[in-house]
């Protein structure tokens, strides 16, 4: 192997690493935004939103064009969120267990009789 392509893969090595690191970076700075976002109590905006719920900022918009997620539009525009409203939100729509459903099939028979 001569100089020249000892150069080349040398490049293609570091370009390797480097892609590497960009996508630690990466997965690092949405860690931190979670992070951040877990423990900021005040307003977080659609896209925090989307992202501390799991789901597409898209998604966000639609639950507040139908008006199932609490939210705030200052001045009629950027929507905003609190985190708090936001974790109600998400307890209201519990679903409960098999067991819970059955003990209280149970305790509906017993009241009955």
């Amino acid at each position: 192997m001569n100089i020249e392509e000892r150069q080349i893969e040398l490049y293609r090595t570091l370009l390797l690493e480097m892609q590497d690191v960009e996508r630690a970076l990466d997965e690092l700075t949405n860690v931190c935004s979670k992070i951040f976002i877990q423990s900021n109590n005040s307003f977080i905006t659609a896209n925090e939103a989307a992202k501390y719920l799991g789901c597409s900022a898209a998604n966000i918009y639609k639950l507040t064009s139908n008006c199932e997620i609490p939210y705030y539009k200052p001045n009629g525009k950027k929507l905003y969120f609190k985190k708090n409203e936001l974790d109600e939100w998400i307890e209201k729509s519990r679903v409960p267990s098999i067991f819970e459903t059955q003990n209280e099939d149970n305790d509906e028979r017993k009241r009955i009789l």
